[in-house]
């Protein structure tokens, strides 16, 4: 069942440096690695977001958004993604995650309430800020941390009200994987 008012964000916008092409288009057990977050975000969201100056991420139906701020990560991603979004509550995936579990994003959904960002945490990856709920409140202080230079999204969690939820074998959905990015070609290969 979708849910009203939330939109997908998916950041896909990396350089792939290190796999050699752009890594959201690369194959993973049958399926595009954009293909698993969008399979996930169908699901809830009256609206995706595909955040990527790649125009071939178009192929997959929903509007490309290019970086409005160049070279500075996943925040100039997200920054540009929340100038288009038209819902206040934004779930963000990042393409190179493909063991994300729907109970996840089920539990950040549930913890809305006042709250800039629910960010889930974990003691083998602490903080995962491309994982995470992110209020539309959060764009001005993004855009102040922008143009003072700060890119780290995990800065962002200190600067606005935050909600983070340690995941642990309490979880039906945890892994040690469940954060597992893809930055190398060997990562294709499991």
């Amino acid at each position: 069942m979708k849910l009203r008012m939330l939109t997908g964000i998916i950041i896909a916008g990396g350089k792939s440096s290190r796999v050699g092409e752009d890594k959201g288009l690369k194959t993973f057990k049958g399926k595009k690695m954009v293909e698993y977050p969008l399979q996930l975000l169908t699901h809830l969201c009256d609206e995706i977001l595909i955040s990527s100056n790649n125009i071939n991420y178009g192929q997959f139906g929903y509007p490309v958004i290019p970086d409005s701020v160049a070279d500075i990560g996943p925040a100039g991603g997200l920054y540009s993604a929340l100038l288009h979004t038209h819902n206040d509550y934004n779930i963000v995936l990042s393409c190179d995650m493909p063991f994300i579990k729907p109970g996840l994003l089920e539990l950040l959904l549930n913890v809305k309430e006042d709250y800039a960002i629910i960010i889930p945490f974990t003691e083998y990856s602490g903080y995962e800020p491309l994982c995470a709920l992110y209020h539309i409140d959060v764009l001005p202080v993004l855009e102040k941390s922008i143009q003072t230079g700060d890119y780290k999204l995990q800065n962002l969690i200190t600067k606005v009200p935050s909600k983070s939820i340690l995941l642990d074998n309490s979880y039906h959905f945890f892994s040690k994987d469940l954060f597992r990015n893809f930055n190398f070609l060997k990562d294709f290969e499991i």
